[in-house]
């Protein structure tokens, strides 16, 4: 589940950079266009002082020229017969220039004219782009906002089912640590028990060993100091002291038995000890971790503000 969650989250984080840089793109998008207007603006506006410049001296250019022709248009008049060629061929070169600059003026003032409308159709353009672009935004917007209403009800209600089930896990770890807790002490009764037990066995191996020696000891007093006792006691003492024998042995292969079982069960409760404590660092490692990723779960839901986002796209 935890992986799931992590695995959610990525996700989620993915959408917000991938929402965070297309809104970055649309603003670098804006601000090119908004500085290729300002270029287009301030090129029509060179157009156009351009243009006035040129029709301004155009205007004052074909004055002059027409007046220079009626001037000499009134001389040729008035003396007919003064430089009459020249004033001909000085009326024709005039009359060929003004016709040249008039017709070059407006082959200028046209193009001028042409690429002002063009410039003017362009960022009408730019301005329709610049408005669907916009509206796509806005749009965009508003399915980021529904999907991200919709991303947190879905981490309101994982981060609801993580708090149930780290309360569980800490009711779980509890009862681990009481049956912890609980098996320590029944190990350590039972070792104090079985410390007991071979306590009083070897108590009772050495009141047996010393009960064999003194019976050692009295038979021999008894075969030195009289040898004439009948073959029957000897006998009856032999089988008694076989039996004792006998009934040692048996005990002290009762005392191994008891031993080696008394160090089963030690070795027994010593791993189910070792195993309950590893259970118990691993369960309080995962709880941890768990507390840890709901922190980090809680601070990246608190800390990332798509109104932020949303106010710098615009913006």
């Amino acid at each position: 589940m935890q992986y799931g969650n992590m695995i959610s989250m990525n996700e989620f984080f993915d959408d917000c950079k991938s929402f965070a840089s297309l809104f970055s793109d649309c603003l670098d998008l804006f601000d090119c266009i908004g500085e290729r207007m300002i270029t287009l603006e301030k090129e029509n506006s060179t157009y156009r002082q351009i243009i006035l410049q040129m029709k301004h001296l155009y205007t004052e250019e074909v004055t002059r020229l027409r007046s220079d022709l009626q001037e000499i248009k009134q001389q040729a008049i008035l003396f007919p017969n003064l430089h009459m060629d020249e004033s001909l061929h000085l009326f024709h070169v005039w009359d060929f220039t003004t016709k040249t600059f008039e017709h070059t003026s407006r082959t200028l003032l046209n193009n001028s004219w042409k690429a002002n409308v063009d410039l003017t159709n362009k960022i009408k353009l730019y301005e329709k782009d610049i408005g669907r672009l916009k509206k796509e935004l806005s749009e965009s917007s508003n399915t980021r906002n529904d999907e991200r209403e919709t991303i947190e009800r879905e981490l309101g209600k994982k981060c609801k089912d993580n708090e149930e089930k780290i309360t569980q896990l800490r009711l779980e770890l509890a009862v681990l640590e009481n049956e912890n807790q609980t098996l320590q002490k029944s190990s350590k009764a039972s070792e104090q028990e079985l410390q007991s037990k071979v306590k009083n066995l070897l108590q009772i191996n050495s009141l047996n060993s010393l009960n064999i020696n003194s019976l050692k000891q009295q038979i021999e007093n008894t075969l030195d100091y009289s040898c004439v006792e009948s073959t029957s006691k000897a006998s009856k003492e032999a089988i008694l002291l076989q039996e004792m024998i006998k009934s040692a042995n048996e005990f002290r292969e009762e005392f191994s038995r008891l031993l080696e079982e008394s160090k089963e069960n030690t070795m027994t409760l010593e791993k189910r000890v070792e195993h309950l404590t590893r259970e118990n660092v691993d369960l309080q490692g995962s709880v941890k971790n768990t507390l840890r990723l709901y922190s980090l779960l809680v601070r990246a839901s608190k800390g990332f503000s798509f109104d932020n986002v949303k106010t710098n796209a615009l913006e």
